[in-house]
């Protein structure tokens, strides 16, 4: 039960005599004007929650609360027979609340003429010296509130008596503001700071409320401090609870737009990322390594795709310490993240209406559109889609359609008798090279989410891709654990695992993909060639060490505030459970090993040139161009089909340029040299006279 009471910046005469010393000392000609404001008293309730009093503070000569002139101290008169059993604290204007005292005093009773401020000698909380009179430290920092917060308005003050037997009451209570005061702790961390400032409201999950934000990401010499006077951002962003799962962890994820001092939508570079205004704040409760969703990233990364960037930092909610979190990119059409067409509402015919989009299979949040198809084993599971760009708010009808028949078209062929044919299957729709890729990402981690939830594509405008991407890859923090239902040597796959669970199934294009040759020797080579490079297991193991060798100065913090070592969090894993963070890196490595020692064995396909030329035909009597030798080494011979040649061009797996030739006249053969360093299947894509072909071509490093 909660009781509320205002109060009023009137003093009577007998309260000015009792504070004696404290109310002369504002008048000193050697300090600044210092301004008192004083609250009525009340009885403080048994067992009832807390009560709340309030105090208007108005004509302050700054607008914002600083160190320049900012709270000072907090003044109290409490008559109570057991101090032990009450708890006090304060909340400014804009929310953030600073403990005055939990639980203190040991058996001892009153506080009369007490005051609290952050320069006193002795602290209220630590010390047991009840009945306190004089200057004392509260259990939180006074300073906490001189941060750039708005400085008039209501505060409130919350006092709760825990205990039944002792009543007391509180007979009045005063706000000192003044010049030169302290500020927050000063916190040095090698991680940038983000903090929070709530404004007196709740952070939600269904809906976002408007709070004030500044990320502290400028490196002073190899730290970072929470009230650095340059911050990254300061200013206001729209924040919730993100997430399905873990928006019920102890530590949530939020979801976070910039919105700038003026509250409209502002684009910033933070933490070294390209400027944007969308960001997520991935909390780390379900990965004790914090590498996992990192790790992926950069890999993903490094085989030459989009994959959201992130950088660790620190956050403070209201002053709180919430612990170590990963500040996230979130997916997004612009051109420093998903750079694809930008696809406008007028855009709903021709080429224009073809793309960008990205969308996902995902949860069913009613607000997508379910397939048209569904598996033969599964004959009434269709799988779920959502928009992402545009979102459902945004997109048009016509838009919408378009989308839907695309994928539609896709499973069409993919779950056709004639899914192999060039022509008739999905080999002419999909951009097969970042389907291996997603699809090897997914199963190295043993992320079965990566296959029924979070699963991101994209497709751009046909004038410039008309191929459907696989990915963004996103959400890891599950995978690679020692789960009840994992294989000890973790020998299983994960892209057909649920095909029919109701809720969210796995979506089964990867499972139709794998039984086709044509897929999986591309597989198998890309497999071998990253096995060489990102995916040697020294090579990994470094890239772990040193994402997460970035968190050691801060690790002392974050699992001090959620001491989860020794015990199962989130994730349902098996013990023993790691007691260090040594013995949680040793786990992964030794888990990841396991897996790539299985996958060595079983990735299906034999490393060798597909048969297929993958191209548009022109009719039943066109040749297609030739192109040889294949494997090749050095250089690469092409001869023109029944159309002369007007340019070729080799990408590797990512659509990166790797070589190109073009001619003002067609010609009849063209050839081109190899990149030296380059090995493994890439694309030659041929533009004829009227005609586009697209072959795969395996790369050998040596001569044979």
């Amino acid at each position: 039960m909660f009781s509320l009471h205002t109060g009023t910046s009137f003093v009577p005469l007998q309260i000015v005599c009792r504070i004696g010393c404290f109310v002369l000392c504002l008048f000193s000609p050697f300090l600044a004007p210092a301004q008192m404001f004083w609250g009525s008293g009340d009885s403080i309730p048994e067992k009832q929650g807390p009560r709340i009093l309030e105090l208007n503070v108005s004509g302050l000569p700054e607008s914002q609360l600083t160190t320049n002139y900012g709270l000072k101290a907090v003044h109290l008169q409490i008559k109570h027979n057991y101090l032990e059993n009450l708890k006090a604290w304060l909340m400014s204007p804009q929310g953030t609340v600073v403990r005055l005292f939990t639980n203190a005093g040991g058996n001892g009773k009153n506080m009369l003429q007490t005051v609290l401020c952050d320069t006193a000698g002795h602290s209220l909380q630590l010390e047991k010296l009840a009945p306190y009179t004089g200057c004392f430290q509260a259990q939180d920092r006074l300073g906490n509130f001189n941060r750039y917060q708005q400085a008039e308005g209501i505060w409130r003050l919350f006092i709760e008596d825990e205990a039944a037997f002792d009543q007391g009451e509180l007979e009045y209570w005063g706000l000192e503001f003044g010049a030169n005061v302290t500020g927050p702790e000063n916190i040095r961390s090698s991680l940038p700071i983000v903090e929070i400032f709530t404004l007196n409201q709740t952070i939600y999950n269904d809906f976002p409320i408007t709070c004030l934000l500044q990320v502290n990401d400028r490196d002073q010499g190899g730290y970072f401090r929470n009230n650095d006077p340059i911050p990254g951002f300061r200013g206001y962003a729209d924040i919730k609870i993100r997430g399905m799962h873990s928006a019920f962890f102890p530590q949530p994820p939020y979801k976070i737009k910039l919105l700038g001092e003026t509250k409209a939508d502002t684009a910033v570079s933070l933490m070294g990322m390209p400027e944007e205004n969308d960001w997520i704040l991935m909390s780390t409760y379900n990965d004790k390594s914090f590498v996992r969703n990192p790790i992926m990233h950069d890999l993903f990364s490094k085989m030459g795709h989009y994959s959201p960037r992130n950088r660790f930092c620190e956050l403070y909610i209201n002053d709180v310490y919430q612990g170590i979190y990963s500040f996230y990119e979130q997916i997004r059409r612009t051109k420093n993240r998903l750079n694809i067409s930008k696809l406008k509402a007028s855009d709903t015919s021709g080429f224009d209406l073809t793309g960008g989009y990205i969308f996902r299979h995902d949860y069913d949040n009613g607000e997508g559109w379910l397939s048209s198809v569904a598996p033969s084993d599964c004959p009434e599971n269709f799988a779920h889609w959502e928009y992402e760009y545009p979102d459902f708010e945004d997109i048009q009808v016509a838009q919408r359609k378009y989308l839907q028949s695309v994928v539609a078209d896709v499973e069409k062929r993919l779950f056709s008798p004639e899914f192999k044919d060039s022509l008739k299957g999905y080999r002419s729709r999909l951009h097969i090279p970042s389907f291996i890729d997603y699809f090897i990402a997914n199963e190295l981690a043993w992320n079965g989410d990566g296959f029924a939830k979070s699963m991101y594509f994209w497709k751009d405008r046909d004038d410039k891709d008309s191929l459907l991407h696989a990915g963004p890859i996103w959400d890891f923090d599950w995978s690679l654990k020692r789960m009840p239902w994992v294989p000890t040597d973790l020998g299983f796959w994960n892209h057909n695992t649920y095909p029919c669970n109701n809720k969210q199934s796995t979506l089964p294009w990867h499972a139709i993909l794998v039984t086709d040759s044509f897929f999986t020797h591309q597989l198998r080579c890309r497999w071998e060639s990253l096995r060489e490079s990102i995916l040697r297991e020294d090579i990994l193991f470094k890239a772990i060490d040193s994402i997460g060798n970035q968190t050691l100065e801060a690790q002392g913090r974050h699992f001090t505030k959620w001491p989860t070592w020794g015990i199962n969090v989130g994730t349902p894993e098996l013990p023993p459970f790691p007691s260090s963070f040594q013995e949680e890196m040793d786990s992964l490595k030794a888990t990841i090993h396991r897996r790539l020692d299985w996958l060595d064995r079983s990735i299906p396909g034999i490393c060798k040139a597909p048969v297929d030329t993958n191209s548009v035909p022109v009719d039943s009597s066109s040749q297609p161009p030739v192109v040889y030798p294949n494997p090749a080494w050095e250089e690469l011979h092409i001869k023109a089909g029944t159309e002369l040649l007007v340019s070729v061009s080799i990408c590797d797996y990512a659509g990166r340029l790797l070589s190109e030739i073009r001619s003002e006249e067609a010609r009849p053969t063209m050839q081109l040299k190899l990149p030296a360093s380059f090995k493994g299947v890439c694309f030659v894509r041929i533009q004829c006279e009227s005609s586009v072909y697209r072959i795969p071509v395996l790369v050998q490093p040596n001569t044979p």
